[in-house]
């Protein structure tokens, strides 16, 4: 498995790509040295088009005919709604399988299932705090991770999070 992470507020920021780290070990203290950086606004539909178009790329270690998943986090109403429909919809033409999480009650769930794939509600998830995305963690790696989407073992994943990610996603 290959995993990127792009944190996102008032515009995306790249943590590293799909290629960078090779082991488990290597990627959470990655995401342990993330720092937040908040915002004013939830720029979503951004965050999807970096992580479509910067992330999801061969030179940055996507692969063809491995599953492309991406998993957008957020803890607010996307600033602009209609991009991030958009956005989403490009990224799911694109092959990517988008799950989508909201987390505490800022959050739109229609939002989310304009993101997520479908059916949604195998893709679209709201939880109460950062804390308890560890409750879904499980679900999440065994879609990921056992074929369940794609019907393919070695999948590439990018992360795009919240600025404030590391704090909060353990494992």
């Amino acid at each position: 498995m290959r995993i990127g992470l792009v944190t996102f507020n008032d515009y995306p920021t790249l943590q590293f790509h799909l290629n960078r780290h090779k082991t488990k070990k290597d990627i959470k203290a990655a995401v342990a040295r993330i720092r937040h950086h908040g915002g004013i606004y939830t720029f979503t539909g951004e965050a999807i088009k970096f992580m479509r178009t910067k992330c999801f790329t061969p030179e940055h270690g996507a692969r063809e005919n491995v599953t492309k998943i991406g998993i957008v986090i957020t803890d607010g109403r996307s600033y602009d709604t209609q991009d991030t429909a958009v956005e989403a919809n490009a990224a799911r033409e694109d092959g990517i399988h988008l799950f989508a999480i909201g987390v505490g009650k800022k959050v739109d769930q229609a939002e989310l299932d304009l993101i997520a794939s479908h059916p949604t509600e195998e893709y679209s998830f709201m939880v109460e705090n950062f804390n308890v995305l560890k409750n879904i963690r499980n679900l999440l790696v065994e879609k990921t991770c056992t074929g369940k989407i794609g019907g393919a073992v070695c999948v590439s994943v990018c992360v795009c999070g919240v600025g404030g990610i590391r704090d909060r996603v353990n494992g």
